[in-house]
């Protein structure tokens, strides 16, 4: 559901090093792994709770909790879009319905090739989706015709107002590399918005 021209942003190099092992663990990474040369520097930044900068210097950033579940939710998000915008693309019955599956899962799809550019590939594969990123799919999957595009454009409208909502939160993220994502991701969901609410008008009108 976080549910394009989504904008490379490389990631900063503390992203697993700056977390505890609880949260190490949510991202997929191994926390048994032994000393990493960065642990004097998360140290100095678990000191000073006031600031997400480390010890390592200006290039270097810890990841808040807030952060990492903010990139959870747009991998799993992403995932879901693409798969469902190319459910819609093929057994969609309204040419505007369509355009709206190909638009969304051409975007995200992008999105999620930046992501893996944030995280690296093995990060990405390993983040599990939220339960229900495989209901949407499996709802849609028991309708045709009509009800399956009204069903679609109406996950997508609610989708991404979920999105907007959660990347206008993270534009005030202190991580330059979240907030930077979330600001220039932002344009791109309202216009997804905009588009499923176009859709949806259509829709009503062939009625």
């Amino acid at each position: 559901m976080i549910k394009q021209s989504f904008i490379a942003v490389a990631v900063a190099a503390a992203l697993t090093s700056a977390c505890d092992s609880k949260n190490m663990d949510a991202l997929g990474v191994n926390s048994n792994a032994g000393p990493r040369p960065q642990d004097s520097a998360t140290a100095a930044a678990n000191a000073n709770p006031g600031s997400e900068r480390t010890a390592q210097g200006a290039g270097a950033w810890t990841w808040s909790v807030n952060d990492q579940q903010f990139v959870q939710k747009v991998v799993a998000g992403g995932r879901q879009e693409v798969e469902l915008g190319r459910f819609a693309q093929e057994h969609g019955s309204s040419e505007a319905v369509k355009q709206l599956g190909q638009h969304i899962a051409d975007d995200h799809e992008r999105a999620n090739r930046e992501l893996e550019s944030m995280l690296g590939s093995g990060d990405v594969a390993r983040t599990s989706a939220p339960a229900d990123s495989e209901n949407g799919r499996a709802r849609l999957e028991q309708l045709s015709g009509a009800a399956l595009d009204r069903a679609y454009v109406e996950q997508m409208i609610d989708d991404h107002q979920k999105d907007i909502t959660e990347f206008q939160r993270a534009t005030q993220s202190s991580n330059p590399t979240v907030r930077a994502f979330a600001e220039k991701t932002l344009p791109t969901l309202r216009a997804h918005l905009q588009q499923a609410r176009d859709a949806q008008a259509k829709l009503g009108k062939s009625e």
